[in-house]
């Protein structure tokens, strides 16, 4: 049985400069499997493909392709190292929108 943290982590949040500051890209991250298990690796990527790569794909249509667009797309990305981590970036996000995107995201996934 897992035990519940009742520790709440603030999500990090990092300003960078830009010239356009009306919108921005938000970035959720978490660790991955041990570098050794390949095929939990493999599964998790085809995983991360199916939800994001179409319009078709379950993240797509909830935050690009809906009457009421969060971002303009959604994009995987991970990387294996002894632990490796795991990655969504939501791009062209409004930034008074900003906020809706982490439990917008656990929605669609628990959904």
């Amino acid at each position: 049985e897992i035990e519940k943290d009742e520790k709440k982590e603030k999500p990090l949040e990092i300003f960078f400069p830009t010239e356009e500051e009306s919108r921005g890209t938000v970035s959720i991250a978490w660790r991955g499997p041990m570098s050794d298990q390949r095929s939990t690796w493999i599964n998790l990527s085809l995983l991360w493909t199916y939800l994001t790569d179409s319009a078709a794909s379950p993240l797509q249509k909830a935050f690009v392709e809906c009457d009421d667009p969060l971002c303009a797309g959604v994009y995987p990305a991970h990387e294996v190292f002894t632990v490796g981590y795991h990655q969504l970036w939501f791009t062209e996000v409004e930034t008074e929108r900003m906020e809706e995107v982490a439990p917008k995201l656990f929605d669609v996934l628990l959904d």
